[in-house]
């Protein structure tokens, strides 16, 4: 049995025997015959029962029907067998068609053509030429020739923007040599470790002013990202709960308010408010902290409304538990301000 392989559409669109063709016509063709001498044994069929002997009943119905099947069978077995079907419709063809052998070339040029890597072109340089150190197994360090750098695996797999980086920093290292602005340290332990030699120094101090720059780049980089965490941290508890509570505990301490703007009813619910801290706190306050504290949290609603209901304010668990954790946030403060003004 031949075996055959499954590609796709467009694999098998070049293909000699695909699309419509060669006997699939007259296949066709024939099989809609068939179909329609099979239609028309129905309509000769009579319309009314009829007694006939046996032999004349088989006799009519091998004669209606063998016609069809002589249309109908060819067709259906071309249907299954036929390689040009399979081509077309099921994208099938046989493992030993010569143009499986063409696909397999073409996918495989295809795809040494995206994984090849472009070789670096190596030029005459001037005798300073940057090149990053290669680390060895060995307890020294090996570096190459400063004609000719070789680009390392690490400087193949680094993004656009590493590398212009990089770039930048080879540069600012060269412009010292030239300038003669090199840092002594650097310059010293360069020197120290090319044995005095003044080319291979130049090119171990591009090196290490490199290595230097790229270290600070990514300290700073840190600390930015640190930065803009704390930030983010900071803006984080300003919108909370505990951020609003702080803002408030401070705010007791720079406005004065006049609590018979809140009506008669204040007294009563301040001492329930203040009966609820104290047993919560585990210790007790002069009423003046308390009393403003909830004041303020009072007006702070009312400008941010322009409508409140007082007493559902003062007896809200939510907007009363948050006043406590007012208290917690800001105790010590608190504390520190009331024994200052007594």
């Amino acid at each position: 049995m031949t075996d055959y392989v499954q590609l796709t559409k467009e694999q098998v669109r070049n293909h000699p025997l695909y699309g419509f063709g060669g006997w699939m016509i007259p296949a066709i063709i024939w099989f809609g015959i068939g179909c329609l001498l099979t239609l028309g044994t129905f309509f000769d069929a009579p319309s009314e029962p009829i007694k006939l002997p046996s032999r004349q009943v088989i006799g009519f119905s091998i004669g209606t029907l063998l016609p069809s099947v002589i249309f109908l069978v060819p067709p259906v077995l071309y249907l299954f067998f036929s390689y040009r079907v399979k081509v077309t419709f099921r994208y099938q063809i046989k493992n030993n068609d010569p143009f499986l052998a063409e696909i397999r070339e073409k996918d495989q040029k295809t795809t040494d053509a995206g994984t090849q890597q472009p070789q670096p072109r190596v030029t005459a340089s001037a005798s300073v030429t940057p090149s990053p150190p290669e680390t060895s197994s060995s307890s020294g360090e090996v570096f190459t020739s400063p004609e000719a750098p070789a680009p390392t695996g690490k400087t193949e797999q680094d993004s656009s923007s590493e590398q212009a980086a990089r770039q930048e920093f080879y540069e600012a290292a060269y412009l010292e040599l030239e300038n003669d602005k090199k840092v002594i340290g650097v310059w010293a332990r360069a020197l120290a470790e090319s044995d005095g030699e003044d080319t291979k120094a130049k090119a171990r101090y591009i090196a290490l002013r490199v290595e230097e720059m790229e270290a600070q780049s990514r300290e700073k980089e840190r600390s930015e990202q640190e930065a803009r965490q704390r930030e983010a941290e900071a803006i984080e508890r300003y919108n909370s709960v505990e951020g609003v509570c702080e803002r408030l505990a401070e705010k007791v301490w720079v406005e004065d308010i006049d609590p018979s703007e809140y009506g008669e009813n204040f007294e009563r619910a301040f001492i329930e408010f203040e009966e609820t801290f104290r047993v919560k706190a585990g210790f007790a306050f002069t009423v003046k902290i308390p009393q403003k504290l909830l004041m303020v949290a009072f007006v702070d609603e009312m400008n941010g409304t322009n409508r409140i209901n007082y007493e559902e304010f003062v007896y809200s668990p939510h907007r009363r538990s948050r006043l406590l954790m007012a208290f917690f946030e800001g105790g010590r403060l608190a504390q520190e301000r009331l024994l200052y003004d007594e």
